[in-house]
């Protein structure tokens, strides 16, 4: 699961998404084995992130099970089944703190993710 993880988080870094994180959540979290979490600079950003997320997992013969949230670009959800990928304008991560309520989880190594 970590190289899966590690791989998207750097994609996501080539993509100029910024302030990537990733969680391990097994025993946290009953729906995902993994978190990445990540800010896009603009709404057209997350949108555009969350339809390459969409694609880059086909790609890699992964599952998409859904896409929410890209009508507004605010926090972009991109269900993986056992990897879900959070996309926020900066203002609604720091509202929702994601990674505060999923403390619990162990963070992953992301590399090259250094915006």
């Amino acid at each position: 699961m970590e190289t899966k993880v590690g791989s998207i988080a750097t994609w996501l870094d080539s993509k100029k998404a910024e302030h990537i994180i990733a969680l391990d959540v097994r025993g946290v979290c009953p729906l995902w084995d993994a978190m990445i979490v990540a800010t896009a600079v603009s709404a057209r950003h997350a949108q555009a992130l969350a339809e390459e997320v969409g694609g880059y997992f086909r790609q890699h013969g992964w599952p998409v099970l859904g896409i929410e949230g890209a009508s507004l670009g605010q926090w972009v959800v991109v269900d993986g089944g056992d990897v879900v990928v959070h996309i926020f304008l900066e203002e609604v991560r720091q509202r929702y703190d994601l990674e505060g309520l999923y403390s619990r989880g162990r963070s992953m190594p992301v590399a090259g993710a250094s915006r």
